[in-house]
Order: C-alpha cells, then sequence, then structure tokens
C-alpha cells in the first residue's frame, strides 16, 4: 500500500527534478542567510560535524573550516577554508532533554569574530515606538476635547491589546458613516477583540465625533491619510513606523498619534497626568517630525498624541 506508493512516487524523473529544484533553492536561501550576517553568524548544531544540510554546501562540513574539534569549553580557533579566512569561536554547552529527563552536552554555536575588535553597534531597523524620551522636546498646547471616558476594569496604562482594538474601530470609522452605523461598527470590534463592556460605544462616537470636528475647524481642506507607513535611513540605520493619522494641508503636516493612557479620574489631575505620560512618547514623536520634514521638505510640521479615553490632545515642539 502506502509504502510501494511512496517508492514509486519518489522515484519519478518528476519527483527527482522537483526534488533538486528544492534543495537548489533552500542552498540559495543558505547562501543569502550566511552572507547576510552583520556582526556574526551562529550556526547551532548537537554533534560536531553531525550537519548534513551544511555538508552539502560544503562537503567537509565544520572539520574543513575548522579543523578537528576544539577541546576546550571556550575556545578560539582559526579556519582552515580558504573562503571563510577567518576566526570562530566554538563553545559547548550542556543541554537537557526534557522529554527523556537526561542531560546531554552539545556542541555550541559556532561564532563568527572578525579579525579586528569589535565595537557595539545599533540595531539597523528601528520602530519609533522604541526610541527614548527626548530631553529636546516640550509641550507647546494642551486641548481638553472632552471630558474623560468611564473605562471599566481599571485601566491604568497602555493596554497593548485595548489599543490595537481601538486603533482598529478609528481606522475603520468614517464620519460620513450614520450613527447607528457608527455604533454598530464600535460595538461589533469591541466584542472581536474581547472588550465589550469596557468602555461605552455611545461615549466612543461622541469623542471620535468631538475630535473630527476639532480638525475640521483647525485643518481646513485638508486631505487625511489613515495609517501612514514611513520609512527613512538614518546614517547607517532604517527607520520604519506606520503614523495613525496625517493631515496634509497647502502650507502644513500634522502627525495624530493614538494613545489608550486613560489619564486620571479625578479631572483636576487629568491635564497633569496626560501630560507627564506624553512626554515619554516625546522621542517617538520627535522621530515622526523628522521622517515627515523628509517626505514633505519645506513643510512645517506638527505631532500630536490624542489620548482618547482620557480626552485630551497633546501637541509637542521638537525644535
Amino acid at each position: 500500500g502506502y509504502a510501494e506508493f511512496t517508492t514509486l512516487f519518489t522515484s519519478l524523473p518528476e519527483q527527482a527534478t522537483a526534488d533538486h529544484q528544492s534543495f537548489e533553492e533552500a542552498l540559495r536561501l543558505l547562501y543569502v542567510g550566511m552572507t547576510r550576517a552583520r556582526d556574526y553568524l551562529i550556526i547551532p548544531c548537537k554533534e560536531y560535524n553531525k550537519m548534513a544540510w551544511l555538508e552539502k554546501a560544503i562537503p567537509g562540513g565544520l572539520s574543513e573550516i575548522c579543523g578537528d574539534e576544539p577541546v576546550p569549553n571556550d575556545v578560539t580557533i582559526s579556519t582552515l577554508h580558504k573562503h571563510y579566512p577567518s576566526k570562530f569561536r566554538f563553545r559547548r554547552f550542556v543541554q537537557a532533554d526534557l522529554m527523556q529527563g537526561i542531560v546531554v552536552e552539545a556542541a555550541a554555536p559556532i561564532i563568527y569574530t572578525p579579525q579586528k575588535r569589535t565595537i557595539p553597534v545599533q540595531d539597523y531597523f528601528i520602530t519609533p515606538s522604541s526610541v527614548e524620551e527626548s530631553p529636546h522636546a516640550h509641550i507647546s498646547e494642551y486641548i481638553t476635547l472632552y471630558p474623560r471616558m468611564q473605562a471599566e476594569l481599571g485601566l491604568t496604562g497602555d493596554d497593548g491589546a485595548f489599543g490595537t482594538c481601538i486603533h482598529a474601530i478609528l481606522c475603520a470609522y468614517h464620519p460620513e458613516m450614520k450613527e447607528p452605523e457608527q455604533l454598530q461598527l464600535i460595538e461589533r470590534l469591541l466584542k472581536n477583540f474581547g472588550f465589550t463592556g469596557i468602555i461605552s460605544p455611545a461615549d466612543l462616537v461622541t469623542s471620535i465625533r468631538l475630535f473630527t470636528e476639532w480638525i475640521g475647524r483647525r485643518y481646513k481642506s485638508a486631505a487625511y491619510y489613515k495609517e501612514y507607513p514611513m520609512m527613512v535611513e538614518k546614517g547607517n540605520q532604517i527607520f520604519s513606523g506606520i503614523a495613525d493619522l496625517v493631515i496634509e494641508t497647502t502650507e502644513e503636516i500634522l502627525l495624530i498619534d493614538y494613545k489608550t493612557f486613560p489619564g486620571h479620574y479625578d479631572p483636576d489631575k487629568n491635564h497633569e497626568s496626560c501630560e507627564w505620560r506624553a512626554r515619554t512618547y516625546s522621542g517617538q514623536m520627535a522621530l515622526y517630525q523628522e521622517m515627515l520634514e523628509r517626505v514633505w521638505p519645506g513643510r512645517k510640521v506638527e505631532t500630536v498624541i490624542w489620548f482618547v479615553i482620557a480626552g485630551a490632545l497633546v501637541k509637542f515642539d521638537n525644535h
């Protein structure tokens, strides 16, 4: 039955061709992966020189590159292969087999180390949200759009899943939708994300309407870009992010970033609370501004945080 079928199938010339093509593609990807390492290359293996996939590319395996298996636990060894004229660090570690309840010794990664002394380098890809607070930024304007919304379950910070839910709602929302449609949209998305009852859909509709009216009064004849992707190169790094909302007028560019930080339940302390939280995002907003200034050179760029639950807008001056 099955054994005969597999034997017949694998013996077909077409299958041999497919296997060869699949192997060639795997080898190409292996080459790309090995040659794209910027700082070091890690090759994990259970036993020294027992990697069939590596032997396909290097017939002699690790022994062809590094020579006989080194005895010390951590030692730097010179390569022998003409195509890999550098040094490797060989390290041995102990690996536990949880399935069999035993501890076995295994070869550790082989780590490429350049000939010259290495120095720490920054990550190649940077997301704006990971940038630390900027010491040069200060808040230029604070606007109270509406009273702080009532949020259940004691939200005290920027909950990631809840933030994703709110971003999805604001992305799908359109001001031309009738109010029943807006309520239905918000109720459905809150349910899909598991946040039914956390906030009132009616309160959120009102909050979005007041926010939209504020934009309409302040930025007339504007173009709106939701979830606007940006990527710029700075030095030897790539900065990549998605702006929640970018508004373009003939004279300026406004970036608005949505945050779900709930502020303070005491109205007298909500202002102070939102400004404190906004400062923690000042590095992110400064980077967004720099990215937009490259996209629209010569335009004035402003950055604003909208605290959706807290009902406040905080504008930065990053110069």
